[in-house]
């Protein structure tokens, strides 16, 4: 394969593994760093996907050697450097310029494509709890009603008898109006 090709297909690569570093947050990662991190943390579901990319880009490894996705981390291993990469894909023919193009450009569609599946999937799921985290425990709450009665009943005005129990208990007011309007609706 020529120079030229290898490096298409090796930018087209690096541009996957930046893509998907960059979309978790991560530091933009080099072709070694996202071979490595497909090595350490790749499933058979990955390697199986891997090995239909591979097929793709590369049809004469499927006709010439019998690639499965058990022998992904061997072809990993072959190619887990720039250098070793580009020895590789030198050992193989040039692909039909009209199918290297059609591969390429199936390359950098892909995260969109699968962008595309996981969102209206992952829309589906539950969401996360919302909020922060209980201030007021569940089995605190009559008590929290019976100190703004105590409040209201020795003089003080509803809003301040409310604003004075969120403040003893470093809460906010509507924390307080949220636990005295459960407490009104569970004694309907």
């Amino acid at each position: 394969m020529t120079a030229e090709n290898q490096r298409k297909i090796l930018e087209a690569t690096s541009r996957l593994f930046r893509a998907v570093s960059s979309a978790m947050d991560g530091e933009p990662c080099s072709y070694e760093e996202g071979i490595r991190f497909i090595r350490e943390y790749g499933n058979r579901t990955l390697f199986d996907l891997l090995l239909v990319i591979i097929k793709r880009m590369l049809p004469v490894v499927g006709q010439e050697q019998t690639l499965t996705s058990e022998s992904i981390p061997n072809f990993l291993d072959a190619m887990d450097t720039w250098q070793r990469a580009e020895d590789l894909l030198a050992s193989f023919p040039d692909p039909d310029p009209r199918n290297l193009e059609k591969v390429l450009r199936e390359v950098d569609l892909f995260l969109p494509s699968v962008r595309q599946i996981l969102v209206p999937f992952a829309k589906q799921l539950p969401p996360p709890p919302g909020g922060p985290p209980r201030k007021i425990p569940l089995e605190e709450e009559p008590k929290v009603r019976e100190e703004v009665a105590r409040y209201f009943k020795d003089g003080y005005s509803l809003p301040k008898a409310k604003e004075k129990v969120a403040r003893n208990r470093g809460t906010s007011v509507s924390t307080i109006q949220r636990i005295l309007k459960k407490g009104t609706s569970e004694n309907d």
